[in-house]
């Protein structure tokens, strides 16, 4: 009697273990792109900043900016490495202060060729046109602390993982870390994707860069907070939109020509929205 019942009891539990395993969607995350291919994606970017002196506020305004980014796949490296150059253009601009409100059309914003892996791990950034040697650091470690970098294996609604970077500040080390956590399934802009909610911070330090038309020095630390969500389209393997919300506090200071030093604080807070509206294969 025993094994006449143990035998299709057991097998009933290989069936139920069978399908709770098939109703657990897992997908691997990453980049699948080709030579040729392009991503346009339009963004806007809204900001409030403020300007501390001595606890005394010398500059308040907000800014509204709207981007359009082409992202070329150039090549991919032997070692699968992507490189794609990356152009900006302003489509418009909003600056409104406590007098005035100013507008601005479009114009060309910035150029980068960006170096990444499959599974998002910036590798390096270069820049076509000059730009000062503190910024492009500042811009690179923008890229490896605030872009995810993929897990090895699958993922699945409740997964989650934690990006911790070291950073060097005054000599002493700091870390950056985010946290990402798979959400859901969803459909966005026609894609099918995994849905990723990150909650992190960064920390940028600026490096002595000269004051244009003087011979001042400013340097620094960036302190970012930030929480977000990205759509990402697991079966074409692109990054479909990303919306964040961000908080930074900067310590700056400024090297006059006499060495005389000034501190001062840069607050600002904002939204961020980018969103994928084309993809174009060769």
């Amino acid at each position: 009697m025993y094994k006449k019942i143990s035998v299709p009891v057991f097998l009933l539990i290989l069936f139920l273990a069978y399908s709770c395993d098939q109703g657990t969607k897992k997908v691997v995350l990453r980049y699948k792109h080709k030579a040729g291919y392009e991503m346009i994606y339009e963004t806007t970017a809204k900001s409030s900043l403020k300007l501390l002196e001595a606890d005394t506020v010398f500059k308040d305004y907000s800014t509204v900016v709207k981007y359009r980014i082409n992202n070329v796949v150039k090549r991919v490296l032997e070692d699968s490495t992507y490189e794609v150059y990356s152009t900006s253009t302003k489509l418009s601009e909003v600056v409104t202060t406590k007098d005035s409100t100013i507008q601005q059309g479009e114009k060309k914003a910035w150029e980068r060729i960006v170096y990444f892996k499959p599974n998002g791990k910036t590798i390096d950034v270069e820049f076509p046109e000059p730009i000062d040697s503190a910024w492009a650091d500042y811009i690179r470690e923008s890229y490896k602390q605030g872009l995810p970098v993929f897990p090895d294996g699958e993922v699945f609604v409740g997964y989650s993982w934690t990006q911790t970077t070291k950073v060097l500040i005054d000599e002493e080390s700091s870390l950056s870390s985010t946290t990402y956590t798979i959400k859901s399934f969803a459909r966005e802009k026609g894609y099918d994707c995994v849905v990723i909610e990150y909650d992190g911070n960064m920390v940028i330090p600026i490096k002595p860069y000269p004051v244009e038309k003087s011979k001042e020095k400013r340097e620094g630390v960036d302190r970012m907070d930030m929480k977000g969500v990205m759509y990402f389209a697991y079966k074409e393997g692109v990054a479909v939109s990303f919306r964040e919300n961000w908080k930074m506090n900067g310590n700056r200071k400024v090297t006059k020509e006499d060495g005389e030093v000034t501190g001062y604080i840069v607050i600002m807070e904002g939204d961020y929205t980018e969103t994928l509206i084309d993809r174009k294969k060769p």
